[in-house]
């Protein structure tokens, strides 16, 4: 793990507050959050600690302190997918398979693909949710959904059934895997 100095922790910032009222109002206009939302977002109602948030994206392949240190704050779809690629490590391992560290996982959100897709994928992925799991977290959270309908969460871009998972539905689901998992 590649240390922080003072100055760069401190521009991390990890509070466990709501989402501003301007947060929420983007998510209310239907309008898409930014990047750096979206990971902070993540972080807080996860609960992720900074050093698992550091640890997840150098686990990712970003390594540069600066990058880090201003994840929260201004990021790209790639600091997004390394973070998440690498919280799979955190929580799974790492494969078994003996597969080398050049071996990374595509990036699939340099293709434009919904992010929101991607990190409900990649959560699912890292948390070893089944369907079945999933309909009952967002249940706990008071939204209904089918299994017809998440499939259509995971089907490839493109496809005719393919739904893209709206900001709503993200925040849903995060606050229900918080839920589910804070009592571990």
């Amino acid at each position: 793990m590649i240390p922080l100095n003072k100055a760069d922790k401190a521009l991390i910032q990890f509070s466990n507050v709501q989402m501003t009222k301007e947060k929420r109002a983007v998510i209310a206009r239907g309008e898409t959050m930014k990047n750096s939302d979206l990971l902070e977002l993540i972080v807080n109602k996860l609960n992720i600690s900074p050093s698992d948030f550091e640890t997840s994206i150098i686990n990712g392949g970003i390594s540069d302190p600066s990058v880090i240190a201003s994840a929260l704050e201004d990021c790209d779809k790639s600091v997004i997918e390394a973070f998440l690629n690498g919280y799979i490590i955190l929580k799974r391992g790492q494969k078994k398979d003996g597969s080398s560290e050049e071996s990374k996982a595509p990036l699939q959100l340099s293709y434009g693909k919904s992010v929101n897709n991607v990190i409900l994928k990649k959560l699912k992925i890292a948390y070893s949710l089944t369907n079945d799991d999933l309909i009952e977290i967002y249940s706990s959270v008071g939204l209904t959904i089918s299994k017809n309908e998440l499939t259509t969460l995971f089907r490839k871009e493109g496809h005719k059934h393919y739904r893209g998972c709206k900001d709503e539905e993200l925040v849903k689901f995060l606050e229900g895997i918080a839920l589910r998992f804070a009592s571990l």
